[in-house]
């Protein structure tokens, strides 16, 4: 082994002018089995110490070929590196080797700048054992960095602990509305019933991107009685959260079957269509005359699910806008 110490003290040597020749001949010399992964922390060290980045990048994958407690402690401090892809590269090898030693830092490290580094520490805690992990999360949905309570949220959704869902619910009052929607979508790709409730309240929330969410969600999950909640939304100042509910309710009706649309009629559907969307007939029509075409949109949303018979009712009104009426005339040549 006193030739493994004398190399080790000669890289060390080169390590100190030349580093980018240290580093190459550091991972000869380690393929090869020439000097003891346990000795050559000063070497790492001193490269690590390199203004170039490259160099420190190149360390970052020797350590990662190493896989020892040395290499992890030194892997974790490089998720701080100046450098994103120094830093990407270490949340890609802690990756392959979902080490539970450096899982404070992998969590820190959700606050990162870069999304491809972010993306690589997410991926790396997904791999760790989720009872080892979910401590950490715990703790990061009350990070005072909101960064960190979206990636924990997002987290929650994809490794699924048992724990999940109460702690989306709890993150629903969240002060950041991203965490807020990211719970939201989480609870829905868990198909969490038993979060309808909040999930409802949600539509009350402040955002409009919270709005969405929740419509998304309940348009998801909900049924007959959860459309009734979502009725008030087609009244809603935002195009965009108008359009969201009426495509939950959509999807509400194709996954139950017709009959919630018909309930929705009384005689006159184009009284129906406005009454839905808070308006009378007449500023319905006004709307759609006058180049509204984002709200000519949401009409055509409403008409696609109605029957025939319904449909040519519509069709006869003589003020409706000839876009919608060349689009009612094309519903109806359908088999």
């Amino acid at each position: 082994m006193e030739s493994g110490q004398k190399l080790v003290q000669e890289l060390l040597n080169l390590a100190t002018g030349e580093r980018n020749k240290a580093a190459f001949a550091l991972e000869v010399a380690l393929l090869l089995k020439k000097v003891d992964p346990a000795e050559i922390e000063p070497i790492v060290i001193k490269l690590l110490e390199d203004p170039d980045s490259s160099v420190r990048w190149f360390v970052t994958h020797i350590l990662g070929e190493i896989k020892t407690s040395m290499a992890l402690k030194y892997l974790a401090k490089m998720l701080k590196d100046p450098s994103k892809e120094v830093r990407a590269e270490a949340a890609e090898v802690l990756e392959e080797l979902h080490p539970e030693e450096v899982i404070p830092e992998l969590v820190e490290a959700l606050r990162d700048e870069d999304y491809l580094v972010r993306s690589r520490v997410a991926s790396a805690l997904k791999r760790i054992d989720p009872v080892s992990v979910l401590p950490h999360l715990i703790v990061g949905l009350h990070h005072e960095d909101r960064y960190i309570r979206r990636q924990v949220v997002s987290l929650l959704g994809e490794i699924k602990p048992p724990e999940a869902v109460p702690l989306l619910i709890e993150a629903l009052k969240d002060p950041d509305h991203i965490v807020r929607s990211a719970a939201i979508s989480a609870l829905s790709s868990l198909k969490a019933i038993e979060s309808l409730d909040y999930l409802i309240e949600a539509l009350q929330d402040n955002n409009s991107w919270v709005q969405i969410a929740a419509a998304k969600a309940l348009g998801e999950m909900g049924n007959r009685k959860i459309a009734e909640k979502l009725q008030p939304l087609l009244k809603a100042e935002r195009p965009e959260v108008r359009e969201a509910a009426y495509t939950a309710l959509t999807e509400i009706n194709r996954r139950e079957d017709r009959s919630f649309v018909r309930k929705m009629k009384v005689s006159d559907l184009l009284n129906d269509v406005a009454a839905n969307m808070g308006v009378t007939p007449q500023v319905l029509l006004n709307l759609t005359a006058k180049g509204d075409e984002e709200f000519r949109e949401m009409v055509k949303e409403i008409l696609k699910v109605l029957p025939k018979e319904d449909l040519h009712q519509i069709a006869d009104n003589p003020g409706l806008h000839p876009q919608l009426q060349q689009f009612v005339q094309t519903l109806l040549k359908e088999p």
